[in-house]
């Protein structure tokens, strides 16, 4: 089981401004795709790219979390 005092030590980003523009443009486009049975990997990835870029994770970061996935 999760303990609080742990939880609370994952940074969570509020994007500022604009900055969500991105997301919920993909997002929206991924639900467009789906509702007509379309491949959205490529949507989801261009979001994971998004992700990786606002936390500012390093090419490591990133292959540890893509092997993850598989």
């Amino acid at each position: 089981m999760m303990q609080k005092a742990f939880l609370d030590k994952i940074p969570i980003y509020y994007p500022l401004n604009n900055e969500d523009t991105p997301f919920v443009a993909l997002v929206d486009e991924i639900l467009e795709y789906k509702k007509v049975g379309k491949d959205t990997l490529p949507l989801e990835k261009e979001i994971d790219k998004l992700v990786y870029k606002l936390y500012n994770f390093t090419s490591k970061e990133i292959e540890i979390v893509e092997q993850g996935t598989k």
